[in-house]
């Protein structure tokens, strides 16, 4: 999950440093990004939601604060190609 404000920037990985959230494929951030107070993000995939070959993605987040834009997003390489 990358949360990003400007030049700030918070990433956060499945089970690495900043998610409290310890399931596989569930990432959770509290913290600060720039100026802004993010009381909760939270990022679900593989394998609680979808699977390799039919991806799905949540994600959520609330943002208190900051004077200009906050951009969360989840980029997810892990699938494979998606059957049609």
């Amino acid at each position: 999950m990358l949360l990003t404000e400007g030049a700030n920037v918070v990433t956060v990985s499945d089970n690495g440093i900043g998610d409290i959230n310890t399931d596989v494929g569930t990432l959770a951030f509290s913290g600060n990004v720039g100026s802004f107070y993010v009381p909760i993000a939270l990022g679900v995939t593989k394998p609680i939601l979808g699977t390799s070959t039919n991806p799905s993605i949540n994600l959520v987040s609330l943002q208190v604060g900051g004077g200009s834009a906050i951009t969360s997003s989840f980029p997810k390489r892990a699938f494979s190609k998606m059957a049609r």
